[in-house]
Order: structure tokens, then C-alpha cells, then sequence
């Protein structure tokens, strides 16, 4: 709430580019339900109007013939003003401009200002085009009193409308950097509290520390029996490259070396 506070009563500019807040982490690992009770705490407040759309599976979201991403978003965005449920954002005929006046109309009330709210930016389009991001950006953390929070697997360039993690950046990628504002995801390693959760009595240290702490990621595999992160890994066929491997071999024999003392506890602590 602090960071949307601040962030929504900034104006966008040559000196300042407003920064949207991200969640991004692996799937199944609590970007949802962190949005979902972010949702509920701005609503709850009553100083911003929340708008929440969702292009994650479970959604059901489909693309409509060839529109772009702007196009995809405004439709979705509309969908959310109508209260005779249920209705598919298929189904919605948008304006543009009328779009932006019922959220202009709807914002007035609220004198924190509009935030939008999307989970899964990176489903709607793994790269997204110019169109899609000059929108976001424009309407959403330029324009006074309203601010863009969204969950994603992969960062997602808003300048450019091109990806940047996991790739050399372009020149033009490098002209007007827009940063993020990010939070840190909920993460748990007392294993105490995780054996509370429903069908998870029986983890170990172990297992806790490869799912990297994250309790929705364990009770998702333990309880409801979802994909492991090895099975993921196996059948999505995810590999290093032998340098990468190498150079991951080389830095750990030389850290384990260094600290042997720290490893030998480490490895006590898990098993």
C-alpha cells in the first residue's frame, strides 16, 4: 500500500518515469493470491477504486481474432463494469474512449486514484507489442491519480514492448528506462508452521529448501499433488549448456573449498 500511495500521486515526465509494482515468481508460487489480497485491501480502504483482470489460466482468457494487445486489455478492462453477470469479455463491444471515461467517472470518488491490477501480464503476450505497452504506460503510471500493479513469470519491458530479462538489451531498450518497484514474496522455512498446512505433516528440511521456502509452491506439490519442480524441469526439457554447467561446478567446488565448515552445518540443518 505504501508504494501505491506514493507512486500514484506521481506524474510521469522527462526527469521521472513512474515504475509499475511487479510480482513475478515461478508458478504456483503465490502471485495470485498475493494479488487477490492486494485487490481486497484497496478496496477495503476506500481511498482507491481497484480494477483487477487476469489473464492466467484459470481465467479462461481468449484472444478475439487479430487484436493487439491494447485492444485485448481494453476489452477485458470493460468487461469489469458490467454487473449482469455472467458475461464474457468475449462478448463486450468497447470504445476506447468510452473506456477511459467510465474509469476517469468511477476514479473521482476515490481520492487515492485507480489502480490496475493483472495477473499474468506475460500470458496475454509474452512480448508485449508497442501498442499494449504504450497503453499501459500512458494511462496507467503517467497519467495523474491512477498506477499499474501486475504479476508476471518473465520481466516485461513497458518502454519498448520487447522483454528484457534473459537477453542482451537493444539501444533503444537503454533510452527512457522505466524501473520497478517489486515486493518480496512470501517465503516460510520453519518447518513447525509448514506441517500445519493441510496434507504437509510429513515434510522434510529438505524438500523445504528445494521449493526455496515458498508454502504455496509446497502445499501445492505435497497436498494437491501438482508437478514437482524436477518433473517441470523434465518435461519441459530444461537444460544448461555444458559451459554453463562447468562454470556452475567450478564456482561451487571453490565456495564449498572457501566454506566447507559452513557446508558440513548447512547439510546437518537439512537432514
Amino acid at each position: 500500500m505504501r508504494i501505491i500511495r506514493d507512486e500514484c500521486s506521481n506524474i510521469g515526465g522527462s526527469d521521472y518515469r513512474v515504475p509499475p509494482l511487479v510480482m513475478s515468481r515461478l508458478a504456483r508460487g503465490g502471485k495470485t493470491t498475493a494479488l487477490m489480497a492486494l485487490f481486497d485491501e484497496l478496496k477495503s480502504s476506500g481511498e482507491f477504486l481497484p480494477i483487477i483482470i487476469s489473464f492466467n489460466g484459470s481465467a479462461k482468457f481468449e484472444r478475439i481474432g487479430d487484436e493487439n494487445n491494447e485492444e485485448t486489455i481494453l476489452r477485458v478492462i470493460a468487461a469489469q463494469f458490467f454487473n449482469h453477470l455472467p458475461l464474457k469479455s468475449e462478448d463486450v463491444l468497447f470504445d476506447k474512449a468510452k473506456v477511459l471515461a467510465w474509469i476517469d467517472e468511477a476514479g473521482n470518488s476515490f481520492r487515492g486514484g485507480v489502480v490496475l491490477l493483472i495477473d499474468e501480464l506475460n500470458a496475454l503476450s509474452r512480448l508485449l507489442d508497442r501498442a499494449g505497452a504504450k497503453f499501459l504506460r500512458e494511462e496507467f503510471l503517467d497519467h495523474p491519480k491512477r498506477y499499474l500493479v501486475f504479476t508476471t513469470h518473465v520481466l516485461m519491458n513497458l518502454e519498448t514492448g520487447t522483454e528484457t530479462l534473459g537477453r542482451t538489451p537493444f539501444a533503444s531498450d537503454l533510452i527512457s528506462s522505466r524501473s520497478y518497484r517489486t515486493v518480496h514474496m512470501p517465503q516460510c522455512f520453519d518447518l513447525n508452521e509448514l506441517r500445519k498446512m493441510p496434507g504437509c505433516a510429513a515434510l522434510t528440511k529438505a524438500f523445504v529448501s528445494i521449493s526455496s521456502g515458498i508454502p504455496s509452491l509446497i502445499y501445492s506439490v505435497t497436498s494437491l499433488h501438482e508437478e514437482s519442480l524436477t518433473y517441470r524441469f523434465n518435461r519441459l526439457g530444461i537444460t544448461i549448456s555444458a559451459l554453463e554447467d562447468h562454470i556452475v561446478e567450478k564456482y561451487f567446488l571453490e565456495y564449498v573449498r572457501k566454506n566447507h565448515r559452513v557446508v558440513v552445518s548447512m547439510l546437518c540443518l537439512l537432514f
